[in-house]
This record gives structure tokens, sequence and C-alpha cells, in this order.
């Protein structure tokens, strides 16, 4: 995408086409690496977009092996600990 300079593929160019590709999700604004994931402290393939992660669990079979990460979760929970 020359807009980002980031490349989509594989899985996760799937999931993007499928699922409201630039509209709901927007441009990759990253390359996929391994990040440890905060909800299971497992490893796993992302790639970040404007408006979502994208995760790639192998555990899973197809459709279900991407998955967004719970930004929700963690954005709330650190602007409202505790609550």
């Amino acid at each position: 995408f020359p807009e980002t300079g980031k490349t989509v593929s594989g899985r996760f160019l799937e999931y993007w086409l499928t699922h409201g590709g630039l509209a709901q999700q927007g441009y990759p604004i990253s390359e996929p690496f391994v990040e440890v994931s905060e909800v299971d402290g497992k490893p796993y393939l992302v790639q970040y977009f404007e408006r979502a992660v994208f995760e790639w669990h192998p555990e899973n079979p197809p459709p279900n092996d991407v998955l967004l990460s719970l930004l929700g979760s963690f954005t709330y929970n650190r602007r409202y600990p505790g609550r």
C-alpha cells in the first residue's frame, strides 16, 4: 500500500478482504511480526492496521485462525483501571 509502505498477504490478506477491507480495518501500519499476547502469554504472528490488530491462531481451523486482538478490553482497562 503506497499510503503506508506496508503489505498484507496470506491469511491476513484473505481476512482483510472478506471482513471489510479498507473501510472496516484501515490500512496496514506494520508488517507481520511475532508478539507475545497479553491475554495468554503466548507468541502469535500479528499485523497492525489502522483500526485493528490481526492475530494468527494456527491452533484454530480456518476461518477461525485469524482473530482480532482484544483492543477494546486493553484500552478500557488501561483508561479505567479497577472498573
